[in-house]
């Protein structure tokens, strides 16, 4: 069974609440860019689940990519990056995911904004059913910590195409924070 970002073997039962493995991917992007922006990094899960069910148990990493078009007010774009496991519970599953994060972000008044950042994972060792592909979105708030910009969004997903075992559902807290390096 493909599983979700972050477990990608789950087993159909009881539902639970808590807090997942951290996914965190980190891009070098060149400044001055225009409307195409692009970047190159890598991504990296940190097992931090609060229950063995919401997380992998492994730490994994690979490569990432991160392509934004911005056009008027809209905002558009993806992350996708590839993780491999390399350490962590020998009682759990290696982790062999692609994970691709589109956006769609609109502003509002003030610093506010509609956003649609949907976790679509495809797990390349399942035997049949290998993606996830959630549809949904929230309401996000951009605002300045110091000098440097942070953006932080709720959202809510419903799991269009899924796996047996994965959820129906699935909510998202977000903080994105851009800090240059150098400053």
């Amino acid at each position: 069974v493909p599983g979700g970002p972050v477990n990608p073997n789950p087993t159909p039962g009881e539902r639970a609440f808590g807090l997942s493995d951290l996914i965190h991917a980190s891009f070098l992007t060149p400044e001055n860019q225009g409307t195409l922006i692009w970047g190159a990094g890598l991504i990296l899960n940190i097992p931090t689940a609060t229950a063995d069910v919401l997380g992998s148990g492994k730490w994994a990493a690979g490569p990432a990519v991160r392509l934004t078009f911005r056009s008027g007010p809209w905002n558009l774009g993806a992350v996708a990056g590839q993780r491999w496991s390399f350490a962590g519970s020998g009682n759990k599953p290696d982790v062999n995911q692609l994970i691709i994060r589109g956006s769609i972000r609109r502003p509002l008044d003030e610093d506010w904004y509609l956003v649609s950042a949907p976790l679509i994972v495809a797990n390349w060792d399942a035997p049949r059913e290998k993606w996830q592909v959630p549809v949904g979105g929230g309401l996000g708030r951009r605002f300045k910590l110091g000098k440097y910009p942070w953006a932080v969004s709720v959202q809510a997903y419903y799991n269009a195409i899924r796996p047996e075992g994965a959820p129906d559902w699935a909510a998202r807290l977000s903080v994105i924070s851009a800090i240059p390096f150098g400053d």
